[in-house]
């Protein structure tokens, strides 16, 4: 017997009109009329309520409807298809919210990184042969260069390549020495022939490098007694300069 039938029927023996159902089911006459005449579906909560109301259980008042059954398994299917579409809407909605907060945040961590090194007079110019593989944001000191290390424009991408800190700078004399400050308490004079001295930031040496192997501490003395005068200078030009930048 069809669903649509066994309602028709059940109402009868109650002796209730479409409308008296109706009101007991809180629905109108005409959804009653269309589950009797079939061209509708009670769903889910409907049945518990019909069963209930006719003493019946949903097997026997569904039971042999081979057309119910299956309209409560597409219904049943459709369900679970929008949980899965809300599942991977909720999902794509996460990492796009995401993505776009992590790129925000990585934006105005960039405009704080540039507002606090346009502090800074940096110059970019077209500078001498000897710098080719040095930054092109400088600050001139008399005869000295000063470079903010691993920067190399403020048009390209940087911010990829700079470090949280220390900041690093190169002071440099356009020949062939060279003075980096990797931090406060280490710093590494090159004298463009293949030699570095590591200092300290008493200007101590704690290193050394020729082209071909390490410097003992006696090669370390007579190589800082040489480039004294020179380490010296570069030292205090580029000092007030690193400790700006990494205030």
């Amino acid at each position: 017997m069809s669903i649509g039938t066994n309602i028709s029927l059940k109402r009868k023996e109650q002796g209730w009109t479409q409308k008296q159902l109706s009101e007991r089911l809180h629905v109108s006459d005409k959804t009653i009329s269309s589950w009797e005449t079939e061209r509708t579906y009670p769903d889910i909560s409907a049945l518990i309520q019909l069963s209930e109301t006719f003493d019946l259980s949903l097997d026997q008042l569904i039971k042999g409807d081979v057309a119910m059954v299956k309209s409560m398994d597409k219904n049943i299917q459709a369900g679970r298809n929008w949980k899965r579409w809300r599942i991977l809407f909720i999902g794509a909605s996460v990492l796009i919210i995401s993505f776009v907060l992590l790129n925000l945040g990585w934006l105005i961590w960039r405009d704080q990184r540039q507002a606090e090194l346009d502090r800074y007079p940096w110059s970019q110019v077209e500078l001498p042969e000897q710098f080719v593989n040095s930054s092109r944001l400088y600050v001139k000191k008399k005869d000295l260069y000063i470079f903010l290390s691993r920067y190399e424009t403020k048009t390209s991408t940087p911010y990829l390549k700079f470090e949280n800190g220390p900041r690093e700078i190169s002071v440099q004399d356009g020949k062939k020495y060279t003075l980096v400050f990797k931090d406060k308490n280490d710093l590494v004079f090159y004298n463009g022939n293949g030699s570095s001295l590591s200092l300290n930031k008493n200007l101590e040496p704690v290193g050394g490098l020729t082209k071909t192997k390490v410097m003992t501490t006696y090669e370390q003395k007579n190589f800082l007694k040489d480039y004294r005068s020179d380490i010296t200078r570069f030292y205090k030009a580029g000092l007030p300069v690193f400790e700006e930048l990494n205030n």
